[in-house]
């Protein structure tokens, strides 16, 4: 497994069980266009490849791109910072969102991935801080813009600690 970079935000899961309920819990099809964000050496991006019709995924680190290809020849892989890409015009108007996200961007990933027009699904690995952000009763210590933000627009669910 290559290192990740810190500078990137960088952590490799390499769990096969936990990448494969990753993979589940976005539900995609034979019929589904699945959009990556970030899939670093490729272990989700294996596991989602069997579900989707077509899997799509941006990683910005060039060093990485090579053996992901390799690993995932179905997969169109776009070299891009996914802050700054057009999802819809690299995945198509209708997709699911998935990936273990950077930890540097989670929060702007969120807004990107929440912006309309919304991808049917998201399912991100992010920080156990985060996901109690993002799920926030109001009132509670944790709720804050983040809660309010990804809960006026969108449906957050815990799906595994």
């Amino acid at each position: 497994m290559p290192r990740a970079k810190r500078r990137l935000g960088q952590h490799f899961l390499s769990d096969r069980r936990i990448l494969e309920r990753i993979a589940d819990a976005l539900g995609a099809t034979a019929g589904d266009t699945v959009l990556e964000i970030g899939p670093g050496p490729g272990g989700l991006t294996e596991a989602l490849a069997k579900r989707a019709g077509k899997l799509v995924a941006i990683e910005k680190d060039a060093d990485l791109l090579p053996a992901l290809r390799e690993r995932v020849p179905g997969a169109t892989i776009v070299e891009a910072d996914a802050l700054e890409a057009d999802w819809h015009a690299i995945a198509g108007p209708e997709f699911l969102v998935a990936g273990n996200i950077p930890y540097n961007i989670t929060s702007p990933l969120i807004d990107k991935a929440l912006a309309a027009p919304r991808p049917r699904r998201i399912v991100f690995l992010v920080q156990k801080e985060v996901a109690d952000r993002v799920g926030a009763a109001p009132g509670s210590e944790a709720y804050g813009a983040l809660s309010v933000g990804v809960q006026a627009v969108a449906r957050a669910e815990r799906l595994f600690a």
